[in-house]
């Protein structure tokens, strides 16, 4: 009696609470008793929809996605037939942990092409450890090292296996500022050359025993330290023997070996070989003073002694060892050259700082008047000076630092319609924020030499040939830029670095401003280069695009030759920096700060060079600020973005907000049968940037309307337009399907007039309740995976329908159920083989 009981107290329990229009409930129309209640329901789903029970070997052959994806479609997947006979039991225990796995944070977007058979043959439970590590830096939302997703279930398994440790090593943070995604992607990245060279764990090892500052962010750190390595040199032999640098990577092993010879040097060996004093950045961003052969030559140099200080974290701690370095190595206690190298400006040279986690404190040389550290940087330059000759005119300092002889003018005060004004107010710009050269050369001494960079170039060497008569002296080499330290009009015609020619261009521009009557020296330098021939330089195209546009237009506004510099810097940024720039970018610092006539001028100066012909990327960036002024640039923009394959190579160039006004040139209102690349990747983005909400409007936009299309009536889009590869990198196709609201996990809203013609209203049935001859599914559960105990009762009632139909069976309190999905009140759980319902209430959730 009282197991009947409680039986009579459930059934009250879970007896809903029906209206007709709340309880819309499956398939076709049918009758159902409930209580002293009769109620006719309605369909939320496309009612018949085949189904599709698949074979072990079937769902092997599937990768992690598809097989996810099909027991969304099937959701009675584990009740087929195939999976319940003898012998199979073991391969559904596998496919429930593979799946139970796919359910993870971040594991389908980073595992989803991986197969499911290669994933169970590589151990499971043990490898879902391995891959959940590989997801940490496969996921857009990494805070780690950058992983490529693969298809190889053993790269998976080896990158995942290597990530931890070094995890461990760096700190949080410093391996996603590191290890980034290579440019162009289909380049192996700097996880990938380190662990294929089984040098992870040897570079554990000198992190942690050598603790170097890690500050570049383009994979420049990984590879000095394999180029290092692939001398035959370990750096953390150098530890202890080498006191005054610390980043060892950063050094050829000559260089290396040399500084230990150097720092041990004795009195006698330090006669006749003047001390040069070498004071080297701690940070570099971009690797560009990793590993040079001409800092190797120097420090080698039999006839001078050259101490290299490097690595320190402020410019006090840089001041500190002057002199006694100069008391231990010079000649007298003499410093007799210095120099100093580091990334610059004319603002400053970078040289003193920390990097921790990707964030990076540095200390820069600066002589401006608001300067941040220019009392430190007055310290730092008067110690080496009083460590210097007595005699002013035998004191030298060479800057091997961009621009530091250059110079920059804010546009924004300049007068653009008066050009002696404009030239009074540049000519006091510059006095009141001398470039870092004329500040450290005021504190050098009248006649002491200190050389500095006009351009943003690269020397190549830094001493005069070694003779009989003196040892070598520091200078500035740069053979691709004889002009380097070059006076100002020289390098207005002749210099070959685009940034140091339209800055000495200001410059000179208002020396001949000031002049009465005024002078054309300026002016006729730069007429002299614009008529010279054509070219396939990308610097040298931008001189004269820039230079045409400012004799052109604007040679008496001295507020816009001002802000050339500008425009110039970004232009010249896309040759070399991949990540940097992107097209709004370009826009914003060039394309809108010029009439679209200056565009034309400077844009087709730029289109004969390698760069713009030979880099899609170039191209693709151009024209999508081009035809922001030219609609008939879409095609040059479209035509480079078929040359890319996913939205993942193109994410750091294409903006959304440029593309957007020319959206419905790039995609036609009816799709072609074989889209291009160009079109699905728009599509895509502007998907994904601009979704949808439900229900969906009567007027679709452009782009969703174009997806629509080719979605067709489907839940998903035909294996033919390769839209997961079109995605890659970027978004998933469930994700763009929840954008254009045709997601049916995500959505079951009903269809407003402009959708239905698609069929976007009902998710399909995605399970076969009845399980008769016509093997078709005809109910809809959302899924849900998940498992219970069960509990609150005696016993559940186990049912045919999910409302109060046929009980077919009961479970007792503290039985384990499978759950699929669910229905409003209602959990679908397996049981007996086929999908069967409980009441959600008496069910407590555990996974």
């Amino acid at each position: 009696m009282a197991h009947e009981a409680a039986h009579v107290v459930q059934q009250g329990a879970e007896r809903p609470k029906f209206s007709p229009k709340e309880n819309t409930l499956p398939s076709t129309p049918v009758t159902a008793r409930t209580g002293v209640h009769t109620v006719q329901r309605k369909s939320t789903f496309q009612p018949v929809a085949a189904a599709a029970h698949q074979t072990v070997a079937q769902i092997n052959a599937m990768s992690l996605s598809d097989f996810q994806e099909f027991t969304v479609r099937q959701l009675d997947w584990a009740t087929s037939p195939h999976l319940t006979a003898p012998g199979a039991a073991t391969n559904l225990a596998h496919f429930r942990q593979v799946l139970s796995f796919s359910h993870e944070p971040d594991i389908l977007s980073t595992c989803g092409t991986l197969p499911v058979d290669d994933i169970i043959a590589a151990g499971i439970p043990a490898v879902f450890s391995h891959l959940r590590h590989y997801a940490r830096g496969a996921a857009s939302s990494r805070n780690t090292a950058w992983l490529r997703q693969t298809n190889s279930v053993t790269d998976a398994v080896n990158w995942g296996q290597a990530l931890p440790g070094l995890e461990g090593a760096c700190t949080p943070g410093t391996l996603q500022s590191i290890m980034p995604p290579p440019t162009p992607l289909s380049d192996p990245s700097a996880f990938e050359n380190l662990v294929s060279a089984g040098r992870d764990a040897d570079f554990i090892n000198y992190v942690t025993t050598c603790d170097p500052i890690l500050s570049a962010t383009n994979g420049m750190e990984i590879t000095s330290y394999l180029a290092l390595r692939g001398e035959g040199a370990d750096p953390t032999t150098y530890f202890g023997r080498i006191r005054y640098v610390r980043n060892f990577h950063r050094f050829e092993r000559k260089a290396l070996d040399g500084i230990v010879a150097n720092e041990g040097v004795n009195a006698a060996g330090r006669w006749l070989r003047p001390l040069t004093l070498v004071l080297f950045s701690a940070l570099d961003h971009n690797g560009a003073f990793h590993r040079l052969s001409g800092i190797t030559e120097l420090i080698v140099a039999p006839r001078i002694l050259t101490i290299v200080l490097e690595g320190l974290g402020t410019l006090g701690d840089y001041e500190s060892r002057v002199a006694p370095l100069a008391a231990q190595y010079g000649i007298g206690g003499r410093i007799d050259q210095v120099l100093i190298a580091g990334h610059g400006s004319p603002a400053g040279i970078e040289l003193a700082g920390t990097a921790t986690g990707g964030t990076v404190i540095n200390e820069s040389l600066e002589g401006g008047a608001a300067a941040t550290h220019r009392t430190a940087t007055e310290n730092l330059i008067d110690e080496l000076v009083n460590h210097m000759s007595t005699d002013p005119t035998q004191r030298r300092i060479v800057l091997y630092a961009c621009l530091t002889a250059s110079h920059e003018v804010d546009p924004t005060g300049i007068d653009p319609n008066n050009p002696a004004t404009a030239a009074v107010q540049i000519q006091s710009a510059i006095r009141a924020n001398p470039n870092i050269r004329d500040f450290i050369a005021s504190r050098a001494g009248s006649g002491a030499t200190v050389l500095g960079s006009q351009a943003s170039q690269w020397a190549t060497g830094f001493m005069t040939p070694d003779t009989f008569w003196a040892p070598p002296r520091l200078t500035l080499q740069a053979p691709h830029d004889p002009f380097i330290a070059a006076p100002k009009i020289q390098y207005v015609e002749f210099g070959p670095e685009c940034g140091g020619a339209v800055r000495a261009l200001v410059e000179c521009w208002a020396v001949d401003q000031a002049m009465s009557p005024v002078g054309t020296t300026c002016r006729d330098a730069a007429q002299r280069r614009t008529k010279t021939p054509s070219t396939t330089n990308w610097d040298e195209q931008i001189v004269r695009g820039i230079y045409q546009v400012a004799l052109s237009n604007y040679w008496s506004n001295g507020r816009i030759i001002a802000r050339m510099v500008n425009v110039t810097d970004w232009l010249s940024h896309l040759e070399h920096d991949l990540d940097h720039p992107q097209g709004f970018d370009l826009w914003h610092n060039v394309g809108n700060q010029l009439p679209g006539g200056d565009i034309d001028t400077i844009f087709k100066a730029l289109s004969p060079t390698t760069n713009w012909t030979s880099e899609a990327r170039i191209r693709l960036i151009f024209n999508q600020a081009w035809m922001q002024h030219d609609a008939s640039r879409v095609s040059g923009f479209t035509t480079a973005l078929d040359t890319f394959t996913s939205c993942g190579d193109v994410l750091r160039y294409v903006d959304t907000w440029l593309v957007h006004p020319r959206i419905t040139t790039i995609l036609p209102a009816l799709p072609p049968a074989a889209p291009p690349a160009s079109q699905l990747i728009v599509a895509i983005m502007e998907a994904i940037g601009n979704p949808v909400a439900l229900p969906l409007p009567a007027t679709l936009p452009h782009h969703v309307e174009y997806l629509h299309r080719l979605l067709g009536t489907g839940t998903h889009f035909r294996d033919a337009l390769n839209i997961s590869g079109i995605a890659s990198g970027f978004t998933t196709e469930e994700d763009i399907l929840v954008a254009i609201g045709r997601n049916p996990r995500r959505s079951t809203s009903t269809a407003t007039s402009g959708s239905a013609s698609f069929g976007a209203s009902l998710p399909a049935a995605n399970v076969d309740l009845n399980r008769d001859a016509t093997n078709m599914n005809d109910f809809y559960l959302e899924p849900f995976w998940r498992t219970g105990t069960v509990d609150h009762c005696s016993r559940l009632n186990v049912r045919a329908r999910p409302w109060m139909s046929q009980r077919l069976d009961t479970i007792p309190r503290g039985h384990v159920v499978q759950i699929v999905g669910r229905h409003r009140n209602w959990y679908g759980i397996e049981h007996g083989g086929l999908i069967r319902f409980v009441y959600k209430d008496y069910i407590t959730l555990i996974s």
